[in-house]
């Protein structure tokens, strides 16, 4: 990400400080997603356990902002689910979204929201959990010649365990391209808990976005361009804080 934004940065400010003002519209589009399913759960013979576990999930928007300065207007969006305590074939879906446009200004949105998804065996036995997972990112970013922006989305899932470690990353640039992209990674992951333990799985879903067109762009826009280095990491420096699950 830090690549990226160094070059978006370059990009805009050589861009907008050589541009004369104009009224084209540049806009660009940003979202990422991500559903986890709880397929099963089986002790040690394979048979299906329905009690003596429990999955509970909570999930929080962890950092927005929008910035506009002219003739621009940007916007965030966000689901994320409600504490909620699973049962097998259960499923959860989170996401964020930044859109934004200028036709004589900068615009500029940025949102992390974070998903945690704690697993504890209380049945004092062994039991296997598996989960599928599907991510998505879908980008899209257009202007005039005189314009420049564009936006990323980062996906991240990780676990106390050690045993996941999922990135997606997509981006898309007016200055260097491509001016639109979509990703999309599905998959399923188990590990097994002695009676007892637990797992915490964490997820990181962040969509970015900017946009100048015909205008030296504001400062307090291009300090928004630097939130992104913040954002992506946080996740992974919270799971290093939590050490290993305790057996």
């Amino acid at each position: 990400m830090k690549k990226y934004l160094a070059g978006f940065l370059t990009g805009i400010v050589w861009i907008c400080v050589s541009a004369p003002s104009v009224h084209a519209v540049a806009i660009y589009e940003a979202t990422a997603s991500v559903e986890f399913t709880l397929q099963n759960v089986v002790d040690a013979s394979g048979n299906t356990v329905s009690d003596g576990w429990t999955v509970w999930t909570e999930s929080e928007v962890f950092w927005e902002e929008v910035d506009t300065f002219g003739a621009a207007s940007a916007a965030i969006t966000s689901v994320t689910p409600s504490p909620v305590d699973w049962g097998i074939g259960d499923s959860i879906f989170a996401s964020t979204g930044v859109s934004g446009s200028a036709s004589n200004g900068d615009a500029f949105s940025f949102v992390v929201a974070t998903l945690d998804i704690l697993v504890d065996n209380d049945s004092g036995q062994p039991l296997t959990f598996t989960f599928g997972y599907e991510a998505l990112t879908d980008l899209e970013v257009s202007g005039p010649a005189d314009s420049d922006g564009g936006a990323y989305a980062y996906l991240d899932f990780v676990d106390d365990a050690g045993l996941l470690d999922v990135v997606v990353e997509t981006e898309v640039d007016l200055f260097f391209g491509p001016l639109s992209a979509r990703d999309r990674e599905s998959g399923s992951f188990s590990f097994t808990l002695e009676g007892g333990e637990y797992n915490d799985i964490y997820a990181e879903i962040e969509a970015e976005g900017g946009v100048c067109c015909g205008t030296v762009p504001e400062p307090s826009i291009l300090a928004l361009l630097s939130l992104g280095l913040i954002g992506v990491g946080c996740l992974r420096a919270r799971q290093a804080l939590a050490g290993p699950t305790p057996g």
